[in-house]
């Protein structure tokens, strides 16, 4: 029993073959990730008659005040769907 426990225990301390997967990859998922959430953001904003921007800023400015922080990674917002305007936002809350 104790040879199991070993074995447990030191491959609970291997990082797993994902954990190296390279940032670039990393990036793009984060990136897939947030355009996918964008992208429903702004058709549930669309369907209630919201522009999604202000909305975005209107519930920011409500439910999580001073809680947007920077830096942020502007290139990547821009690549996942992000407006000039809406990272200008962003930059200005934080």
């Amino acid at each position: 029993m104790k040879a199991k426990q070993k074995s447990a225990s030191a491959s609970r301390k291997r990082p797993a073959a994902h954990a190296a997967k390279p940032a670039k990859a990393t990036s793009a998922e984060k990136v897939a990730h947030v355009a996918a959430g964008s992208r429903w953001f702004a058709w549930c904003c669309a369907r209630a008659g919201l522009e999604a921007e202000a909305a975005f800023a209107a519930l920011i400015a409500r439910h999580a005040p001073g809680a947007v922080k920077g830096p942020f990674n502007t290139a990547a917002r821009l690549a996942a769907g992000f407006s000039a305007a809406e990272l200008a936002r962003l930059e200005a809350a934080a």
